[in-house]
Parts: C-alpha cells; sequence; structure tokens
C-alpha cells in the first residue's frame, strides 16, 4: 500500500494540472505580444486552481499507476467533465436555495466556471499547440449548463436576487 502511494505522489504532476501556453501562441514574427502574454498566462494560472484541472491530473495519475503502457498524458473524457459539470451545477442549485457552502467556495466555483468559458469556448485553441478534443461540440453543448451554474452561483453571493433576474441582466432581457 505505501508503495502505491509513493508511486501516486510521483506521477501526480502539479505542473501537468495547467496548460502553459505555447510559446508561438503569444509571439509573432520576431515579437511578443503583450496582451496575448497577459491573458494567456492569466488563464493559466487560474487554472491552476481550478477543482476540475485537479481531478484531471488526480486521474491521470492514478492512471499512470494503474495502466503498463504509459502515455504522456491520459485522456481524460469528455463524459467526465459533463458529469463535474453537472455535479457542480446540482450543487449550485442547492447552495442557492440551502446556503450550505461557505461565499468563498462559491467564489472559486464562479471562476473556475468564468475561466472555463474563456479557455475552451474562445482561448484553447490559440494557446495549445497540440489541441485533442473528443469531438468539436463538447463545448458548445456543455456551455448551456456552465452558465445556467453561473447564474445559480451569482444570485447565491448575492443574495435575495432571484437567478432569473441574473439570466436576465446577464442576456440584457427587460423583465418589465
Amino acid at each position: 500500500m505505501l508503495s502505491l502511494i509513493k508511486k501516486f505522489i510521483q506521477n501526480y504532476h502539479f505542473k501537468k494540472t495547467s496548460t502553459k501556453p505555447h510559446y508561438e501562441s503569444y509571439v509573432w514574427g520576431k515579437n511578443k505580444s503583450l496582451f496575448a502574454r497577459f491573458i494567456y498566462f492569466c488563464i493559466f494560472f487560474i487554472r491552476f486552481f481550478s477543482p476540475l484541472q485537479h481531478i484531471k491530473t488526480l486521474f491521470r495519475a492514478v492512471q499512470n499507476i494503474t495502466v503498463a503502457e504509459k502515455q504522456e498524458r491520459k485522456d481524460f473524457h469528455a463524459l467526465y467533465t459533463e458529469i463535474y459539470l453537472l455535479g457542480i451545477l446540482i450543487l449550485a442549485i442547492a447552495n442557492y436555495y440551502m446556503h450550505f457552502m461557505p461565499v468563498f467556495i462559491v467564489i472559486i466555483l464562479l471562476i473556475e466556471s468564468i475561466v472555463w468559458v474563456l479557455y475552451y469556448m474562445l482561448f484553447r485553441i490559440l494557446m495549445e499547440r497540440d489541441l485533442t478534443i473528443f469531438n468539436e461540440a463538447e463545448y458548445f453543448i456543455a456551455l448551456p449548463v456552465v452558465l445556467i451554474t453561473q447564474f445559480f452561483l451569482i444570485a447565491a453571493i448575492i443574495k435575495g436576487v432571484p437567478v432569473l433576474e441574473i439570466a436576465s441582466m446577464v442576456f440584457n432581457i427587460d423583465t418589465g
């Protein structure tokens, strides 16, 4: 048992928790883009604090222990991400009604969901040199779940504001 724990610790790479932006993503010609470099490294830094990223790193560390054939990086299937996102949505809805999570946890989950949208919907294609996804549509399919989660998390932070009012403000819909 102790050898398995030692092997697990050796396989858990904190540096693989967040994908560092590839050099070519912010170097254009002979010069570096200050804006692109700043944005990409902010996303890289914030993703390091994402619970989902640590779950992925944990999954890959366990896979490296249990699978004899070593790969550089094990795939974390989109299904697992969808299960995680649904779990967070259920947690956000339950917290909205029962107020059991500390505010800092709600804020961490909100920041993670915002960074998820920024990274997967906008910047991943620009930051990663060797991009592999299971299907191009997987992020667009998960987007409504993430947005609804954000509405419940924001409403939980701003107590007394209904979720529908948050959604109408985000989409600029007049509820008259």
